[in-house]
Order: structure tokens, then sequence, then C-alpha cells
């Protein structure tokens, strides 16, 4: 008996019928023992209904329950549809990978025997079998069938068949036992994300024609008189049930950097597609994602209206670790995170997808997000940045219920910015002492970048690659400046000197070479060349001092004396730099490794990266530009990017295998460094690691000019109505911090910050000086004027200093001294001590004392003079001087009182005088010559008798006798 085919019924939308397979009686062939069968004794599942896939309306509720064998057990007139071993949705996406096969179904004779018959009549009976699948296809792998000698169709002449209706249509023919090993190779592959589930949704399957997959099995039998058609009425029919267990397929975004060029000519190029700068917060500096979408193959399987459908939901993440990120559009979204850099939310997938739609991202300020996460970019090592945009499907749908979520990453580069220095006072008013060299303590400085090893091909190309700017690569530069006073740095270590105001540093460097620039006496780095210790600049009539020969770093020197401007100075030094002579050089300057010794030596076949090792090759040396690595040889001025065996550099002017020496400001030399240390400087700029710098202002010598103290008074403004004649002189050591462009990933961009350091010097008391004429000369009895006289002080500036009074003490031994006391009415003067211990004013005195200011005092002692006394002269060895003295009585200023003394020497010139001729009694001359002589009576008449006459009786005298 041969069973006919089987008929099905639809039910309402979502019931599926099981087909009720009837066995008809089987047709005879000539050879009587041909009545062949499908035989189900194999272990498939017998699957009447359950609870998500009707497939029987089977009259008892036996049909409900799977069978392991292949008995009935719906009753003698039903049975169950057979059900094919579950497959799995997208088998091939499984890993490993997991497609079955149908390993059972196979033709037996009616008693259930294996089939051997082969040949009928003479005829080779091959009976082709139809195998159809409505929801995926049939595969027989082509080894297989050839080896087995089975032909394989995928059409099939029978219209119900056709491809539009089953598109898995499979059509085998051979001898019976090849075709029942066949069948059991055959996998089943179900279409990209079908399963049962799936199958039952109006929502993607809105006018199926059966709402569960199945293979419809079929054999033809050749035709008992010709053996060349199919008999088609002699068909043995079954069905199969494909159950295609669902796989919660992950969510599926699109993702906008996939495919992306950077335009040529944009920063894009260098930093990518999405970039922002560090710490711009603005609106203008928004990273802006557009373009993302997201799709879920099964978010919809098993709704059963609109309505269940728009009750799914996704979960959505949107994270940056060191940004604010902004959705779309908040409408419909229920946020269980709502961070300025983290939204989390759940909501359907049409408000999802709006929300997502253009993401924003910025950096975070201070007062935003930690601050941690500020001056923070991505152009150094270790540091990332990214959207991470994450969608889960909640597992609303698979078999297994669990959740399946994707992922997309978006980098960011936040490009550095140079951020500028910060300078803090360890002390706002640093104090020192007047005409002492005192310790003060300098600003330190603090600059969060200064140090960051940036990574930036587009500062690389512009500037941060520039060999001239090597020595100064995250180095923070320092310009100190005072007004009234030096300064000295205690320690120079690693620091790079540009000038002090008398010196300006250069150095001469090799650019790329790791190695010692070795200059002989004839090498001619300047011109004129005379020794390696004095190299003349011809041209500018200069002498450079030249120092570290034999070192990488070769040092020289301007004098400010002899340039008025050192850039133009530099300029034409630099202009007449050649390179003869260095050693230790690479092919064309590059980082080949090979020694070169002679011309050919440079057609190496070093093959440079763009913008990594490519660097500008020949050109001008003036455009700056040599030297640097480049893209493109639009990045270089006259010359060409990357040197290989036609373009390589051999040094500016120069024909032979050489390297580039450039010429850099700053040196680190010790001429520069000594006498910053020792000599001090009213202006000083150096460079060096931000370290020691700071430990350089740490501790600073300051010395004040000479005198200059708190009570110095600049002259009187009288268009600064701020001036105050009261308050302190204070000196200014102004500190500017200039960070060099270190380091910023765009165009340079040096930012400086200055401040201020008040410095105060205590006033020390000054010892006065007198001045005198060092001699006068006059005649006896002739008073000869003492000028000039005067008294001075080095505090005479200071504020205060005019009321403060001065004790001076005048004096002469042979001679009275005098002032012109018609003065003294007009000023206030305090006599002392006159001679005699009189406190009078004096008309003429050998000593005088008197209290004054500086000012009176000077005018007073502009009248000084002395009179000789009478017949007093110096011709014969006596002598005779006028004494100033002078005490400051402690004027101004800490320290003691003192005092200063100066003489005038006197010379009289001798006068001839009249003799006397006169009496003396009692101490009292009476001179004349009518004086009577009186004879004492008493007295000796006798001849030749001595008479001895007295003064009081005769005096003949001259004042000249003795000289």
């Amino acid at each position: 008996m041969i069973p006919n085919s089987s008929s099905q019924g639809q039910g309402s939308s979502f019931l599926l019928t099981c087909s009720l397979l009837l066995l008809l009686p089987a047709l005879t062939l000539s050879n009587s023992s041909f009545n062949p069968k499908w035989d189900y004794t194999f272990a498939l599942k017998q699957i009447c209904s359950d609870s998500s896939e009707s497939v029987s309306q089977a009259s008892t509720p036996a049909c409900l329950v799977e069978h392991s064998t292949g008995q009935a057990p719906c009753g003698s007139t039903a049975v169950c549809l057979r059900a094919f071993p579950d497959v799995e949705e997208d088998p091939g996406a499984l890993v490993p990978p997991v497609v079955p096969t149908l390993a059972g179904p196979k033709l037996v004779n009616s008693d259930g025997s294996d089939w051997t018959l082969r040949v009928e009549a003479g005829v080779e009976v091959k009976p082709r079998v139809r195998l159809a699948a409505r929801y995926g296809k049939l595969v027989l792998d082509a080894t297989n069938a050839t080896a087995l000698g089975i032909t394989v169709s995928t059409t099939d002449s029978d219209p119900a068949f056709s491809p539009q209706i089953f598109p898995g249509l499979l059509v085998l023919q051979g001898f019976v036992p090849e075709l029942n090993t066949a069948i059991s190779l055959v996998q089943y592959i179900p279409n990209t994300d079908l399963n049962s589930k799936r199958l039952r949704t109006p929502t993607y399957f809105p006018t199926a024609v059966e709402r569960f997959e199945s293979i419809r099995l079929s054999v033809a039998w050749p035709n008992t008189a010709l053996f060349t058609t199919y008999d088609t009425s002699q068909q043995e029919h079954q069905q199969l049930l494909i159950r295609v267990r669902g796989r919660n397929d992950a969510p599926v975004m699109l993702d906008p950097t996939v495919g992306y060029i950077a335009p040529v000519g944009t920063r894009n190029v260098d930093f990518g597609q999405y970039f922002t700068e560090e710490d711009n917060a603005a609106e203008s500096a928004v990273v802006r994602v557009n373009g993302i979408t997201f799709d879920d193959v099964d978010l919809f399987e098993g709704c059963t209206s609109d309505v269940e459908c728009n009750l799914r939901t996704v979960e959505v993440t949107l994270s940056a670790k060191l940004g604010i990120v902004r959705l779309n559009t908040r409408a419909n979204l229920e946020f269980f995170q709502d961070e300025l850099s983290t939204k989390g939310f759940v909501a359907a997938k049409s408000d999802a997808d709006n929300a997502i739609r253009a993401l924003v991202y910025r950096t975070a300020s201070n007062s935003e997000n930690n601050p941690a996460t500020v001056n923070v970019n991505t152009q150094v090592e270790g540091v990332t940045e990214a959207l991470t945009l994450s969608i889960r499907d909640q597992g609303q749908t698979g078999e297994s219920g669990v959740a399946t979520q994707s992922q997309l990453t978006i980098p960011i580069t936040i490009v550095a910015v140079n951020d500028p220095p910060t300078l803090t006072l360890q002390t706002s008013d640093a104090s020192a002492i007047e005409d002492v060299k005192s310790e003060i303590q300098g600003p330190q400085i603090a600059d969060v970048d200064v140090a960051e090893r940036v990574v930036s091909s587009y500062a690389e190309k512009r500037w941060l690659g520039d060999p001239h700017f090597r020595s100064m690569k995250n180095r923070m530069g320092v310009i100190m400046s005072s007004t009234r006073g030096r300064f000295f740095l205690k320690t120079a270590r690693n620091l790079w000197f540009n000038s002090t105001d008398t010196l300006f540093g250069f150095s001469i460097q090799d650019s790329f070479i790791e190695g010692s620039i070795m200059l002989t006496q004839t090498a001619q780095v300047l011109r004129s060349v005379v020794s390696p210790s004095q190299v003349p600049c011809a041209q500018l009539g200069l002498v450079c001092n030249l120092e570290g020969v034999g070192s990488r770093t070769v040092s020289f020197y301007l004098r400010r004396e002899a340039v008025s401007d050192p850039s133009a100075a530099l300029t034409t030094i630099r202009a007449n730099m050649v390179t003869a002579n260095i050693t230790r050089t690479t092919c064309g300057g590059w980082p080949s490794g090979k020694t070169c010794t002679t011309s050919s030596d440079c057609s190496s076949n070093f093959v440079c990266t763009p913008g990594v090792d490519c660097r500008c090759c020949s050109g001008n040396l003036e455009s700056s530009t040599v030297g640097r690595v480049c893209t493109l040889n639009s990045d270089c001025v006259s010359g060409t990017c990357g040197c290989n065996t036609t373009s390589t550099y051999v040094g500016p002017r120069n024909t032979i295998c050489d390297s580039t020496v450039v010429l850099v400001p700053g040196s680190p030399g010790a001429l520069i460094s000594s006498e910053a240390q020792l000599q001090g400087s009213k202006a000083m700029a150096f460079f060096g690691p931000l370290q020691f710098v700071n430990s350089a202002l740490d501790k600073l010598d300051y010395l004040g000019d000479e005198n200059y103290n708190v009570n110095f008074r600049p002259p009187v403004d009288p268009n600064d109505p701020a001036f105050d004649i009261t308050a302190d002189n204070v000196d200014s050591l102004v500190v500017t911090a200039n960070d060099m462009g270190n380091v910023g990933g765009t165009d340079f961009f040096p930012r400086s910050s200055s401040v201020t350091l008040s410095v105060s010097n205590t006033a020390v008391n000054d010892p006065p000086s007198v001045y005198l004429v060092p001699s006068v000369h006059t005649a006896e009895g002739i008073s000869v004027k003492v000028s000039p006289a005067n008294i001075s002080d080095p505090d005479s500036e200071d504020f205060g200093f005019s009321s403060r009074l001065f004790k001076v003490n005048i004096s002469a031994t042979h001679g009275t001294v005098n002032l012109n006391m018609s003065l003294v009415d007009a000023f206030d003067v305090t006599f002392l001590v006159v001679d005699g211990g009189v406190r009078s004013v004096p008309t003429g005195s050998k000593f005088i004392r008197f209290e004054a200011t500086m000012a009176v005092c000077n005018t007073l002692l502009g009248t000084l003079s002395y009179q000789p006394d009478d017949t007093f002269n110096t011709d014969y060895g006596a002598s005779d001087f006028v004494n100033v003295g002078v005490s400051d009585e402690g004027a101004i200023g800490i320290g003691p009182s003192y005092e200063a003394r100066a003489a005038c020497q006197v010379f009289v010139s001798s006068i001839n005088d009249p003799p006397f001729l006169g009496q003396e009694r009692n101490g009292v001359r009476n001179s004349g010559f009518n004086v009577s002589l009186e004879i004492v009576e008493d007295l000796s008449t006798v001849q030749d008798s001595e008479y001895w006459i007295q003064k009081e009786h005769l005096l003949i005298d001259d004042v000249d006798s003795d000289e």
C-alpha cells in the first residue's frame, strides 16, 4: 500500500492545525513484493500540540503527549504530525556551528525490512524523493551526493512545489539504500533570523499561509511499463514539523565611524573623526555624533498586536569616562541613571532611536565634574576617551529569556591645550637689609601640562618637531627683573640661560644625531674661527665666547654692550653657519643607522613613514621646516617630505654628507650661569625642567642698589593722586613664567603668567662724611674763608632725613673760627658750646658746637672763616688747622651713630711787625718814646756800677724776634 498525500486545514490566527495523515491502500506493482513505506521507528518525537505551537486538533488528550516511539497514540484513524528534532535559529552562527541532519526517515519494505531491490524487470529502480521546506533550505553536500551516486536538483516540474512556494526544495534520485543514506545527510538550515515564534508574529509575517515550518517528504516510483517516467500516483507522502528554537539576537547599531575618511586639509587628518579641545566646554567646541540608529530583528517576536509590540522596550546606556554627554531628546524616556557623564534609560524602540540619533559630547569643567577629569587630554600615553553606547533588549525574545546587548564605542580625541603656568608667592613681602646680600624666597611655578609627553602629528609638523625647539621641549621659561636691586641664583643646575643684563646666550646643536659635536681649531662653526675658545663674529664686530667644545651642545655669547639687536645678530650668525668637520653623523642626518664617509654613502634605501619619521628635506634653512616631521610635501617650505635615494638632506649649503646643525636660543654654559650666580643681575631669562626652575627660585640672594632702602622717595608726581610721600618704597621683583608652548597639541601657543614680589630693604644708618678744602692761605692778622666746607650723608635722600639733627664741632688752635651769624635767625640752630662755656651766639671763638639739620649745617658751614691770632704765622714751624667734626646721632635706619671728621690746614704768612718800646706793669704794656725813667733813690752811683732796669721801667720787644 502507498499512502495518499495528507490534507491540511488552518484554524484562526495563530491556531495551527496538525495534518491528519490518512493511510490509503497501496498500489500493486508488477513485482508483488514492491510495497515500500516510510519508516518512522527512529527516535523522532511525535508532537500533537504544546503551549507554544498548536499543530493538531486531535480528538483525544493523548495527542498532547510527546512520544519517543513510532506508535500512533491518537487512535487508529489519526496520527500526530511527526516532529523533526528542534533546530536552533541561525545554527551556522553558533560557535561551533550546529546544523542538524534529518538522520531518520528512510524507505523500507511494507514489513519493515530494509529495501534492497535495485532492478525490476531489468530496469533500475531509482525512485525520486522530494524534500520541500517553506521557510528554510535543505542542503546535501555535493561530495556526499557524488559518492552515493545520487543526482540532486533544486527544481521540480510540479507547480505546487515552485521555488516561490517552497524555496527550500531538494529533489534526490538514486537507488533506495543510497537514497536512505543521502536523506540522513540532508541538513535543514532555517532562513536568517527565522524561528517558530517569529512565524506566528503578524509583524514579521502578516500574510503567511502556514505559521509553522515543516519538511514535506514524498517519493515517486518509476512507471512499471516504461520505467522512464515517474508514477506520481504511487507516492508516499509525509510531513515533518520543524520547530525552530528562537535565539535572542542582540540589537545592531549603525556605526558612523565605519568607512570614514578624513577630508584632506582638515584637522581631522591628525585628530580623527571626532575631536574637541581640552577643557573647552563652549557650545562651539562640542562633539556631535550624528546618524546612529539601531535595529533589533527579533524585538517584536511573539507580539499579537501593535499595542503589545509598543510595550516592548530596550535599555540604553550612554557614557563617557572624562566628559559630559547629552542625548538628542529626552521625550518618553524613563531614566534609571541621569548623570553628567552617564545617561541610562528604558524606552520603546522608536523613542530610543530618536534619543540616540544625535549625541553630544563635551569636556567637563571644574564645576561640573570630578576635578581629576579637568586638564586631561588623550594625546598623552595611557589616556583615552570614547562615547560608549550600549543597548540591551531585556531578554523578551528567544527561548532562554536571557537579555543580550550590543555596544558601540566611538573614540573621541581630546586635543591637548596648553594651559598657562601659575605662580605662587611664598611670601608677599620679602625682607632685605640695605647694602647687605639677603636671602629671599622667590615664587614657585606650577603648570599642569608643561611636562606632558604629547603625541600630536599636527603639532609635530608645525612646531613641536622643529629641531630649534628641541632643547626647550617640556621646559619652563622664566624672565626675572627688578628695579632697584640685583638678584643672584644660588643654584643653576640643569638651567639654560637666555640672557643676563650683560650677556645673551646661544647654542649650536646637532639636530638629529645622538652624539658629540667635535670642533677642531679649523672647524668653521662661525666665521673667522681662531681658536676653540674665542670665536670672533667678524661681520658683527663682536667676540663670541665659545664653550662646550667636544660636547653635544656648543655655547657662545654676545655681550649686550656690543650688540643693539640680538635677534638680528643671531640671524646673521645663522646665515653664516656651516657644518664642516662634524663627526658621528649618519647619512643625511636621518635615522638609517649608517655612518657616512663620502657623498656616495647617502644613497641609502631608508624609507620613512609619513607623519612618523618622514622629515622635510633640503629647502631653505631659514624656513624653519627643515628636519620637521611631515606627511605631505606641502608641510615643507621649499623642500620635499621624505628622504630616500632621490631626496637626501645633506645639510644647508653643503654638498657633502653632513648632518644638519641648528642654532638655538639659550645656553647651558658655565660663563653665563656663573654670572647669574656670582655677579647677579637686574634682568635674567632662563629655562629648564620645572623642578630645577623652582629650585632656583626657591632661594635667591638679593642685593639692593647702593644705599637703597624703604625710605627712598622718587620725585613727586603731581599727576599721580595716589602718590603718598609717607609710604615705604619697595623694590619689585617681577617673575614671568613662560611655558614656551609646553605643551599643546595644536598650533604654537606659548602661555605666560607673572607675579610681583615686593622686596622691602630695611634702612641702615650710613656714616656721614665731612668735606673741607684741604688747605687755605692767609697772612698774619687776616681772616680767610674756609670753603668749600660741607657735610654729606648717604641717607640724605631717605624720607625723614631732612628733619634729623646733626651735631657739628668746629675748632682751631691759633685762631678763631667764625660763622655768619646774620643767618642764624633764619634757621633753627642750637649752639651748645662756645669758648668759655657761654651758651650764646659766638662772634668768634676757637671752638663752636651747634645742632641743626644737615641742610642748615651746610648753610652755616658755607660761611665758615678762620681768623689767625695776632702775630701768628706758620712760616717758621708753627701750624694750625680748622677742624670740623660731625655726628649723625643715628640719623635714620638701624645701626649706631656715626661720626666723621675733616681738617683744613691753614697756612699763615708772616708780616714784619714794629718793635715795642715802653713799660709793662701788671701785665699791661704802655708803649711810647716819651717814657720817663724813674731812678730808684737808693741806687748806688759809684762809677762803673751795674744797674738793672726792669720792664716796669723800660721794655723793648719785637714779636718777630723768635721767627
